[in-house]
């Protein structure tokens, strides 16, 4: 087996030291395009607010800065507007801002990352607040950052493109890449009229937060921090972590169609930025699974993926252009192999990222050249948060890539076994198609991963319904304890009013208590580490979670995990807020300190009506959509 890069260099190394070259011969990095000012306001003069102002009136009055480098330290806020005209009329959203920063300034100290980071990204690290305050904090909010008043109520696809309003929005990919934080911003709250519920999924299901999320992660500081309430935080480490928040922005919720087709550019244009900057600083590894996952990002959009990075490329002249041996000859001197049995030092093969890559000829050419259908990759890859001893079917089923999916089953890949199994992984990235072909193709569907994790659980724990659904379909129910589903559903992103639904429809015990897991098990072993580091003073997610769970309830699971609509879902429902779990504890005690919703702290104390009321608000919300 040889091992690429050894050996003379590939037409990639070589174009990589080019672009690094020009890049010291100018002096600076290339930026992204800024044709409006990027207009802040001062942490200090933030924290003061009574209320929101548009733009025009904190310019008048002399609040708002223009960042430029060497000021100190930017932040990017994303949030939904509550408001038709207005982002937060009763200042109920942007307060929690105010006092969540303020905590960082006094008793919190770390924020601490997302559960799916810290469980399967070892070299994650988790944010110390001091880092905030390390020099001084300008933040951007689109209310106040933005001219507002110019458009008067018209949307932005409506209005000139030539206005201060359009150059600002163009700018947003821009303010970003200078931000060294990224807020987003996403209480459950009410609107005025009480007519919507906003959570962090309505937030992940709008198509323009997907975008601001998605030039976060395509700078070259990718993390960001979700905030819930005022007392909890949450460092999204790694894409794996992202994962549950949304896919592509162009598959989001668009008010105006337009605005859809309009970001496609956009967005390939960050695709290059990215890619050239990561050959500039000679992350071949990085590069490469940045160009095979570009229709992770470009879903939706009309538009090309950026296949022509390195340039020259000269086909052999025999050959036909669409043949397979000439798209396989792209591939290689594309992303620098010289052949089918390369290894880069990520320790993946040119199958492991065809399988990213999504293009079935692709595939089978490589297929034909006698690469190997079941080889592993030699190690994790945190960059897009997959785990070690992956094959190509598991690739592109954690990726969605189906026509690829279908490919490897009729060349007979296995579909079985291993520490994650392919009906886990596609469980888990929710892909309902993917979990189809596997039951369609005879595969175990009560597959167990290292962590003893069904495939229902896992759709169950991602909020997965329709891979839920079609896992059911082929029997999963049979060997599934509901209580642990509901359990686990809350843990992770499950926690949503219909999960909780219909897990309590087919039978789950709204009051199961999780038992102690076996020191034989992975899992048990794991729980066990977890809860001596707690009781070491670690009082992160995981060792939280693991020591508050043995004999816990689903509804303590939602309050930790800040699953605040699930938690209200279980109330309603009759869950028990006197039950005491294995530390002799209620939900209500684990909701001290951590600023739950009035409706979830009304709840707790058993007046239900709050948490009924919340949850007829989500549902009407629900069924305008669905109309819509």
């Amino acid at each position: 087996m040889s091992c690429c890069g050894r050996g003379p260099s590939t037409p990639l190394e070589h174009f990589a030291m080019m672009l690094n070259m020009q890049n010291r011969k100018r002096g600076d990095e290339e930026t992204m395009k800024m044709s409006y000012p990027m207009y802040t306001v001062a942490a200090e003069v933030l924290l003061k607010m009574d209320r929101l102002r548009p733009h025009e009136r904190l310019m008048e009055q002399g609040m708002l800065v223009e960042f430029k480098k060497g000021m100190g330290n930017a932040a990017f806020v994303s949030h939904q507007w509550v408001g038709g005209e207005h982002p937060d009329p009763e200042f109920k959203q942007f307060q929690v801002l105010q006092e969540a920063l303020r905590r960082t300034l006094t008793d919190l100290k770390v924020i601490e990352l997302d559960i799916y980071t810290e469980s399967f990204v070892p070299s994650a690290k988790s944010l110390p607040t001091n880092k905030l305050w390390s020099e001084a904090l300008f933040v951007w909010y689109d209310y106040f950052s933005c001219p507002q008043l110019e458009h008067n109520g018209t949307h932005y696809t409506d209005i000139n493109q030539t206005s201060d309003l359009a150059l600002a929005i163009e700018s947003i990919p821009a303010y970003i890449t200078k931000c060294a934080f990224f807020f987003v911003l996403c209480p459950t709250i009410e609107n005025a009229d009480s007519s919507k519920l906003f959570t962090p999924v309505t937030w992940a299901q709008r198509g323009w937060c997907r975008m601001e999320r998605a030039c976060r992660e395509l700078s070259m500081e990718a993390s960001w921090i979700m905030i819930k309430s005022s007392g909890w935080f949450e460092l999204i480490g790694s894409p794996l972590g992202s994962f549950a928040f949304g896919g592509p922005a162009g598959e989001g919720q668009f008010s105006v169609e337009e605005d859809r087709q309009k970001l496609g550019p956009v967005m390939v244009h960050l695709l290059k930025h990215k890619l050239h900057s990561l050959l500039k600083a000679k992350d071949l590894v990085g590069y490469r699974l940045l160009l095979n996952t570009q229709m992770t990002h470009l879903g939706g959009f009309k538009v090309d993926v950026v296949d022509d990075v390195v340039p020259c490329f000269e086909p052999d002249p025999d050959s036909k252009p669409d043949s397979l041996s000439v798209i396989v000859s792209r591939f290689f001197y594309q992303n620098g192999f010289k052949g089918v049995n390369d290894v880069d030092r990520a320790g993946w093969s040119p199958l492991h990222y065809a399988a990213l890559n999504g293009n079935p000829q692709l595939i089978q050419g490589l297929l034909e050249q006698r690469a190997d259908l079941n080889c592993k990759t030699h190690k994790d890859q945190p960059i897009i948060g997959m785990h070690g001893h992956a094959s190509a079917l598991v690739i592109s089923l954690f990726f969605k890539q189906n026509k690829v999916v279908r490919l490897l089953l009729e060349a007979r890949a296995i579909m079985d076994g291993g520490l994650h199994p392919p009906i886990y992984c596609a469980a888990r990235a929710s892909n309902s198609e993917g979990v189809r072909l596997l039951c369609e193709a005879s595969c175990n569907i009560h597959a167990r991963d290292l962590y003893d994790v069904s495939g229902f659980e896992a759709a169950a724990m991602n909020g997965a319904r329709t891979s839920m659904d079609v896992l059911a379909a082929a029997g999963a129910l049979e060997s599934a304890n509901m209580g642990n589903v509901l359990f686990w559903s809350q843990v992770f992103r499950g926690g949503q009013r219909e999960m909780v639904q219909h897990l309590l429809d087919l039978r789950a015990d709204v009051n199961y208590q999780y038992g102690w897991p076996s020191l034989r098990t992975t899992f048990g072993q794991f729980v066990a580490l977890n809860t001596l580091k707690y009781r070491l003073g670690n009082r992160t997610r995981n060792p939280r979670r693991c020591f508050h769970g043995v004999e816990g309830t689903p509804l303590m699971m939602a309050v930790i995990a800040g699953e605040y609509e699930g938690a209200a879902a279980l109330i309603a429902a009759g869950a028990d807020i006197n039950i005491r779990n294995g530390r002799g504890v209620t939900a209500g005690d684990l909701a001290q300190g951590l600023a739950v919703p009035d409706f979830l702290a009304e709840g707790l104390l058993g007046r239900r009506a709050e948490c009924e009321r919340i949850l007829s608000i989500s549902l009407a919300g629900s069924l305008v959509e669905t109309k819509l």
